[in-house]
């Protein structure tokens, strides 16, 4: 199991990239670089939503439930997200000071809650990155949390 923050990456045309930032001149565009070194070109731009772009989840338990989206913070906490129907419930029994965000959109998917927890209270983590893509991976982006 690999620590990688959600986000951080996008398979596009079977290629794995690091996503590096915004682009300089549309800040809608993504700035895209390859994690293997012989791919041409190394370095693109995408606009965001580009279709063939595959967000890498990586989830977790969380007080028994499924949560996703997680980012790993510096000072050891994870900051993740639950998805959830009732974003005015969820979360409710979690310890106080866990949930930043409740979100409540206009269809049950556009529901979620936002919480940020030590990553001592997570099991099952799942960085939700294809296997045969793992080789590829940057040794400075892959912490064990084994």
């Amino acid at each position: 199991m690999s620590r990688l923050s959600s986000g951080k990456y996008a398979l596009i045309d079977d290629v794995l990239y690091r996503i590096v930032g915004s682009s300089a001149s549309n800040s809608r565009n993504w700035v895209l670089e390859a994690v293997d070194p012989t791919v041409e070109p190394g370095r693109r731009e995408i606009p965001g939503g580009t279709p063939g772009y595959k967000h890498i989840s990586p989830s977790a338990t969380y007080q028994g439930e499924r949560v996703c989206d997680l980012v790993f913070r510096d000072d050891e906490t994870i900051l993740f997200r639950l998805w959830t129907d009732l974003s005015s419930t969820a979360g409710l029994s979690w310890p106080d000071g866990v949930v930043v965000q409740r979100q409540t959109g206009q269809h049950a998917g556009d529901n979620f809650v936002s919480g940020v927890a030590p990553f001592s209270e997570f099991t099952d983590f799942d960085d939700g990155f294809p296997e045969e893509w793992r080789p590829f991976l940057p040794s400075d982006d892959v912490d064990s949390v084994a």
